[in-house]
């Protein structure tokens, strides 16, 4: 009788040390081509939320140059077409979770998919941290 008094006592103080310390919240980092070249520290499950400038019509489009794994890891992958009349550029929406500690890039090129052999019209890098 007195085990089970004891066992319940550290099952409740156990509880109470859950509800009272909650886990840190993820944050979701909003960045675009103004953030080329920074260095940001993420926790683990922070998201990075990234967007590019991107007409499709014309032939360009954002290519995933250096990938992040296993730090970060690809969530999301989508081009948005502006509304409007067809020619209307749009842009790429990424989103990354860090996965585990440590520091890797997010390297993307902007260019044409049948030009591989000319420099890319655009880049973009991002080096992150995960903590």
């Amino acid at each position: 009788m007195f085990a089970m008094g004891c066992y319940m006592r550290g099952v409740l103080a156990g509880l109470v040390v859950c509800v009272l310390l909650p886990a840190r919240e993820a944050k979701m980092l909003r960045m675009d081509e103004a953030d080329q070249g920074r260095e940001v520290t993420l926790a683990v499950h922070d998201i990075v939320d990234l967007h590019l400038a991107e007409n499709r019509t014309t032939g360009f489009h954002w290519d995933l140059s250096t990938s992040p794994d296993p730090i970060l890891k690809l969530v999301l992958d989508a081009p948005h077409a502006a509304p409007g009349p067809p020619g209307k550029g749009g842009e790429h929406q990424w989103q990354f979770e860090a996965m585990q500690p440590g520091a890797g890039e997010i390297e993307l090129v902007y260019r044409r998919s049948w030009d591989q052999k000319t420099a890319p019209s655009r880049s973009f890098k991002l080096h992150v941290h995960v903590r």
